[in-house]
């Protein structure tokens, strides 16, 4: 089951063979996760599919409208009108982000921790694009950074370290970052004091296995 398919039943409300297997091991379906299934009880609402009578906008309009003022009738039914295009462009554009961004990731990799403290792994799936790379850090096994310090990924290669980002807590975090990955290809989470230093400090709590 690829990502489409996962999304598309979801949105539907149907239960087929492989959806918790592929949520398992997809990062970037279980960040979206909970807006889909909250999209899908509104799409099984019966009351949005009920086809309304073809008067309804001049009898919404005339219980708003004074009829001495021809232009707020103009202006109310124009808004109206406006408002329904602009719903049914909102749940366009929802299928379009939620299945049109449906690829599966580029690569994906391992992250382990260097803390003895920190027990588990982590992932990070990665989407190459036009102007760097798109990642998706599933870290949940790290706790809250303290109140003076920040979580940070970096993209670290033969030309020194770039920084994707900072995030202050565990879970799925999405970042993105300037570089590709093969010309970067370890992956690291240090933890950082807010000093104002954009350098990278030596306390790395999490780095990829495969590089």
């Amino acid at each position: 089951m690829n990502c489409t398919d996962w999304r598309a039943a979801i949105l539907e409300g149907r239960e087929v063979p492989g959806l918790e297997a592929h949520l398992a091991r997809c990062v970037e379906c279980r960040r979206l996760a909970g807006d889909l299934r909250t999209f899908s009880t509104y799409l099984a609402d019966a009351a949005l599919w009920e086809e309304p009578p073809p008067d309804l906008c001049d009898r919404i309009v005339c219980m708003l409208d004074d009829r001495s003022q021809p232009r707020l009738r103009r202006r109310s039914r124009s808004r109206l009108a406006a408002w329904v295009v602009g719903a049914a462009a909102a749940v366009a554009l929802f299928a379009v982000w939620v299945l049109g961004d449906a690829s599966e990731p580029d690569w994906q990799t391992t992250m382990v921790p260097t803390e003895s403290t920190i027990t588990g792994t982590a992932t990070v799936a990665g989407w190459n694009t036009e102007v760097g790379t798109r990642v998706v850090l599933d870290a949940t096994l790290l706790p809250s950074a303290p109140g003076d310090h920040t979580y940070e990924l970096w993209f670290a290669g033969e030309d020194g370290v770039v920084s994707a980002g900072t995030f202050r807590a565990g879970g799925d975090v999405e970042l993105t970052v300037g570089v590709a990955r093969r010309d970067y290809p370890t992956i690291l989470v240090t933890l950082e004091p807010l000093d104002g230093d954009p350098a990278p400090s030596d306390l790395v709590v999490l780095r990829s296995t495969d590089a």
